[in-house]
């Protein structure tokens, strides 16, 4: 029987080393014994035939356009088909397409804590389902980098895993508001996951984050090579 197969779609942003990041999640996919395709490129998002030639497809892409055909292939392919898709931190900007943030779940809407100064800062991620798989073994924990304020699809289809306080804000209403930093979600007959941790690369070497993000992604592949479990 031949290997499961991964598509990993990146791009490089001002803010975001998708290169560096997608090579390192290749080798470890690699490693579980996936057949791994790495492009930067969507143009493989043209063609659903082409789509369902994978289990899974890892975006490591932000903040640009695709064109409105390129997300529906995307969306047949995940929600008839049931080709999984997972992503961290820059994919919930991946796209400014309404379509893709239907399927996807969320829309990240600022960063609260330094939206004028840049600065980064440490928050609690609070695992809010630890007896959740992905979630095995796993305490909350204090994490230093960007804090996410999502929009998400929270009342319909979106599982949260984990979610943070907004404890820094240019915007002093937002104090205090929860934002969701791990969720899991069915989309038809496919799976999504999604962490907002990760956007350094170093953040992967942090036990919890690699657990979080590794978990993550093999629960929504369609297929698993022999002998792994999600």
């Amino acid at each position: 029987m031949s290997k499961p197969k991964v598509l990993i779609i990146w791009n490089d942003s001002l803010w975001h080393k998708g290169s560096v990041k997608s090579a390192f999640w290749s080798d470890v996919l690699t490693k579980d014994g996936f057949e791994v395709e790495r492009v930067g490129t969507t143009y493989p998002l043209c063609s659903r035939a082409k789509l369902n030639e994978y289990d899974l497809i890892l975006f490591s892409w932000s903040e640009e356009l695709i064109i409105r055909e390129q997300a529906l292939e995307l969306i047949d392919a995940v929600g008839i088909d049931g080709v999984g898709v997972a992503g961290y931190h820059e994919t919930s900007t991946a796209f400014r397409q309404m379509d893709w943030h239907f399927m996807f779940g969320s829309f990240m809407a600022t960063h609260p804590g330094f939206t004028k100064t840049r600065q980064q800062h440490t928050y609690t991620v609070n695992i809010t389902k630890p007896d959740d798989p992905i979630m095995a073994g796993i305490s909350s924990f204090e994490h230093t980098s960007e804090q996410f304020y999502l929009l998400h699809d929270g009342e319909n289809f979106n599982e949260v895993l984990a979610d943070t306080v907004i404890n820094e804000s240019d915007y002093p209403w937002l104090i205090g508001a929860k934002s969701p930093v791990v969720y899991k979600r069915p989309f038809g007959a496919g799976k999504i996951f999604y962490s907002a941790l990760g956007h350094y690369p170093q953040e992967f070497e942090k036990d919890a984050v690699f657990k979080i993000t590794h978990r993550g992604i093999l629960w929504a592949a369609r297929r698993l090579p022999d002998g792994l479990t999600a």
